[in-house]
């Protein structure tokens, strides 16, 4: 008879704690995910053509050329930089612009200069701030992705600030095209001379520097025809001399040390190596018969960032605010998210490293939940989850805590119960 009573006790116990569990009192977790995948065009360097058509396009190594957008109505477009989403920030200095072209071809204009500013070099801090060249105006200024501008230095008159490279410590290295001078700024706005070009060679106007790995500075020299090298303290030498006018105008530095510049007047993209050899990308010329005249070059990089949009609706669709959401797990050199969801049950986690993530979101009377995603280039990286209300009432018609008090007295009715034979027994051997 005992063992019937033990065995009815066990199924008691089994029954009490799967009330236990599915009441709410254990542990609430549930997960989702959605993968987001946008593709992207690969290739290898990016190029202004400054006249006659105003042309942002991209060469390939083999010698393609792909017109990216073409500037309706400009006459010129100058300086060049790709951001870490992998746009194109392109100055429009006769229409005082700073712009923006999407890898598809799609333009926005960043920020509108006053008349005459001629916005001509640009280059984008660890921020994603655009550090900008204004040359008729005879500033170096800041723009922020928000638009907001901020001039950093003030140089006197006729300057004619031409492009900026920033260094490793974050200085403004800047070529100045009226007293053929390269200068450093620091964000502080301290400037210091590195080189000047006026005093010691002849009058070159200077127009594009570009960093190398070893932190020298190379500069193409417009009428002097010359890419020169100036080491951080001071000491010039020339890497390659061009053959008269041809008017290297931009350059920038490939994987491998090379220096990729546009040789305006020539109509020729070209190749120098560190030892001074020339090779030839693109000519337009011959390629096309036209007379496009390059200026700006950059390497097309693999976009490194993407923007997160991460949305917590309820059961109903309704969205949440005020949810907890951090990541669990993210790519190696991104810093763990963490935000709160606003009015519209989201958050936006900007320039967050490309990669898989994993995120949860938390938020009290809510059974939290972990999402994945990975953010991809070019688009709309967004997670959309759904959080279920955490129950209130252990069974239906008790609060929850009745729960642990019937648990609690449920099993001390089982132990006296399973003890009762053994504390009878007890008390018939008791002695009168």
């Amino acid at each position: 008879m005992f063992q019937y009573r033990r065995a009815l006790a066990q199924i008691l116990i089994i029954v009490i704690m799967i009330i236990w569990v599915i009441s709410g009192a254990g542990i609430g977790h549930s997960s989702v995910e959605r993968m987001v995948n946008v593709n992207t065009e690969p290739a290898n360097y990016v190029v202004t053509e400054e006249y006659p058509r105003c042309i942002l396009s991209v060469i390939s190594a083999s010698g393609n050329r792909k017109i990216i957008y073409s500037y309706p109505n400009v006459s010129e477009i100058y300086g060049l930089a790709i951001d870490s989403y992998g746009n194109f920030i392109v100055c429009v200095p006769w229409r005082d612009k700073l712009s923006k072209v999407t890898p598809d071809g799609v333009m926005t204009v960043i920020y509108n200069f006053t008349k005459l500013t001629g916005p001509t070099g640009v280059a984008i801090d660890s921020l994603g701030n655009y550090i900008v060249t204004e040359y008729w105006a005879d500033k170096l200024s800041k723009v922020t992705p928000a638009g907001v501008r901020k001039v950093i230095y003030n140089f006197t008159a006729n300057t004619n600030p031409s492009n900026v490279a920033i260094d490793s410590s974050g200085n403004y290295i800047v070529t100045e095209a009226g007293p053929n001078m390269l200068s450093k700024v620091t964000p502080a706005g301290v400037r210091t001379v590195i080189y000047d070009f006026g005093a010691r060679v002849e009058i070159n106007n200077l127009w594009c520097v570009a960093i190398d790995s070893s932190g020298n500075y190379i500069v193409t020299e417009f009428n002097a025809d010359k890419l020169s090298k100036v080491t951080p303290t001071g000491v010039r030498s020339v890497i390659y001399n061009f053959t008269k006018d041809t008017g290297p105008r931009g350059v920038t530095i490939d994987s491998q040390g090379n220096y990729i510049v546009t040789e305006l007047l020539a109509n020729v993209l070209s190749k120098i190596t560190p030892a001074g050899e020339r090779t030839v990308i693109y000519d337009w010329f011959q390629s096309l018969g036209l007379h496009e005249r390059p200026a700006g070059v950059a390497i097309l990089t693999v976009p490194k960032v993407g923007d997160l949009k991460v949305t917590v609706n309820d059961s109903t669709g309704t969205p949440i605010k005020g949810v907890a959401i951090s990541s669990d797990s993210q790519p190696n050199g991104q810093t763990t998210l963490a935000g709160t969801s606003g009015d519209d049950g989201s958050v936006v986690f900007t320039r967050v490293l490309l990669g898989n993530y994993t995120l949860q979101a938390q938020k009290s009377d809510y059974v939290s939940m972990t999402g994945k995603v990975s953010v991809t280039a070019g688009g709309a990286n967004e997670l959309t989850m759904t959080l279920q209300s955490q129950p209130s009432e252990g069974i239906p018609g008790f609060p929850s805590v009745s729960v642990v008090v019937g648990v609690f007295l449920g099993s001390a009715f089982i132990w006296l119960y399973l003890r009762r034979p053994r504390l009878r027994g007890v008390r018939e051997n008791v002695p009168a």
